[in-house]
């Protein structure tokens, strides 16, 4: 089983990640707005839909909205079209929150 991670605009080709070696390290960088939490939020989805627990420690909460559906807008179908690739179908990804005091998700504990 694959995950699709991303369409190279130029050739076409897709770039996969094989589920079977999902168990290696990885690493994502870069410069501020190249899309480091775009990556994060769609590695996490993609493990979801295909069933394996995903554990995302987000201090920020850059990617809590992921448990909300989102929606289309011009700006995304513009760039979906531009790519050759069509819209996803929205929907929300199932998630608990934790947190150390209680006060915004179940109360962690050590």
């Amino acid at each position: 089983m694959t995950l699709n991670l991303c369409r190279i605009p130029e050739t076409g080709c897709d770039i996969t990640l094989d589920l079977s070696m999902a168990s290696r390290h990885g690493l994502v960088t870069g410069a501020t707005g190249t899309g480091k939490t775009v990556t994060l939020q769609a590695l996490a989805e993609g493990f979801s839909l295909a069933g394996v627990p995903v554990l995302c420690c987000d201090i920020k909460g850059d990617l809590s909205g992921m448990a909300a559906a989102g929606g289309a807008n011009l700006k995304i179908a513009a760039a979906f079209g531009k790519l050759g690739l069509p819209e996803p179908a929205y929907a929300a990804n199932p998630a608990a929150f934790w947190d150390v005091s209680g006060a915004r998700g179940l109360q962690l504990r050590a």
